[in-house]
């Protein structure tokens, strides 16, 4: 395949490859493979003619498209919360970056001009956008606010170097994308901001459409390095390259489920979206209809969320409140790891228990959509920590003990030190009495 279908989006409104294997599009989805998955998939369909944006759920269920079929609209990417998806459309007769919500309304062009802007991508947050551009002769990796405002250059490689399919990383630090810039298509690594661009796999061919994995310790990705395009996972830093698939089968843009636990991609030989386990294991159709792909798995706006913790610090077994967002089917609450038992007393309100043995650190809501962390650490206590009372013979200000004798209680932080001199002076006590 030439690598500008693989990027750009002129060419893939032109093309149309012979539908292959046909006995897989008729293999129905196993029910017990995606249950319970987060979220939605985001995906173009050439099923009405023009390629159109669709979701549906992570078993394929629920397909719904959400662009009009008069023109082409393509590469969509989904907010990580799954409230908007940003997507290139030729509804203008050239490339743009338009964003709708998550339903298909309120659909707003990003980008002006008539130079080519497509492969979108949010920031975590959804502040920014990645993209690449064309306007400046060739792909560029462009960012720009979530409402198209500041939009700005990042890779500046010039000539007739092209750089593609931006991706950040879940903590909105660095965007991985692929760059022809050393003769063969490789995948690099750079600061958010467009610095420190470093190449992470060197192996010739074509490596592409790369992407993190939700805990941002891996990046997947499509590769020909075996001679036929496959998905490859490797660390962030290149290292230990696996193959996640496999020939006959020919694959490429992989994207993970929110929590990391499988994979959707587009299954070249077959052009329809498959779903697989994380290390590649039990790959599934999810589309049966004409060419299908570009698949974006968003986060649901059902992932949880903690706002607010009430109060910051307490003893073993006090309740603490947490404030936060979709508090639904919830499956553990920990305190800085340590599971602690919990009533729900709203979507938007827990009531937890520190657990015996809670050490100071976050506190951890983890749903069937996600895990949410508190924005701030809880402190442990200990109860009467403060300070204590003990007995004490303090001299006069000469330097002699006052006569008679008198004993103080006096208020100290406590300490091993402490204790003798409370114990020291109970005993005291107790022999002067004895003998008085």
């Amino acid at each position: 395949m030439h690598t500008h279908w693989k990027f750009t989006c002129h060419l893939l409104t032109v093309l149309l490859v012979p539908l292959l294997i046909s006995l897989l599009l008729s293999v129905a989805l196993p029910a017990t493979a995606v249950t319970s998955l987060p979220g939605r998939i985001a995906f173009y369909s050439q099923r009405d003619g023009n390629m159109a944006i669709y979701t549906m759920n992570p078993d394929g269920t629920g397909q719904t498209r959400l662009t009009a079929p008069q023109v082409n609209n393509m590469t969509p990417a989904f907010s990580r919360d799954g409230s908007k998806i940003v997507f290139c459309s030729m509804r203008d007769g050239y490339q743009a970056i338009y964003v709708m919500n998550a339903d298909g309304s309120n659909q707003t062009r990003l980008t002006t001009g008539t130079a080519a802007n497509f492969a979108p991508a949010f920031s975590p947050d959804g502040s920014k956008i990645a993209f690449c551009s064309q306007r400046d002769g060739h792909a560029e990796i462009y960012s720009m606010n979530a409402d198209g405002t500041n939009q700005t250059r990042l890779t500046t490689t010039g000539g007739t170097v092209s750089n593609y399919t931006p991706s950040f990383s879940p903590d909105g630090s660095s965007i991985v994308f692929a760059s022809d810039r050393s003769g063969a298509l490789e995948i690099y690594r750079m600061q958010a901001d467009g610095s420190n661009q470093t190449r992470l796999t060197f192996w010739g061919g074509q490596n592409m459409a790369p992407s993190f994995s939700p805990d941002g310790r891996k990046i997947v990705f499509g590769s020909s390095q075996s001679g036929a395009d496959e998905i490859y996972q490797m660390n962030v830093d290149g290292s230990n390259p696996v193959a996640l698939t496999a020939q006959p089968m020919t694959a490429l843009k992989p994207s993970f489920s929110p929590d990391g636990s499988h994979i959707a991609f587009y299954a070249e030989s077959a052009q329809q979206i498959y779903l697989m386990n994380a290390d590649g294991s039990n790959p599934v159709p999810l589309t049966n209809t004409s060419i299908n792909s570009w698949p974006s798995w968003g986060g649901s706006s059902s992932v949880p969320t903690i706002s607010g913790v009430t109060p910051l610090s307490g003893p073993v077994g006090s309740p603490v409140t947490l404030a936060g967002q979709n508090f639904v089917n919830v499956q553990a609450v920990a305190f800085n790891g340590l599971p602690a038992s919990f009533t729900i007393d709203a979507p938007t309100q827990i009531t937890a228990v520190v657990p015996n043995g809670a050490t100071t650190g976050s506190i951890a809501v983890t749903t069937t959509a996600g895990t949410a962390v508190s924005p701030t650490p809880f402190t442990v206590t200990i109860p009467g920590a403060g300070k204590i009372a003990f007995y004490s013979q303090r001299p006069t200000a000469r330097g002699k003990p006052a006569s008679p004798i008198p004993w103080s209680i006096i208020r100290h932080r406590p300490s091993a030190g402490t204790a003798v001199r409370l114990c020291s002076a109970l005993c005291a006590m107790a022999i002067r009495k004895s003998i008085s």
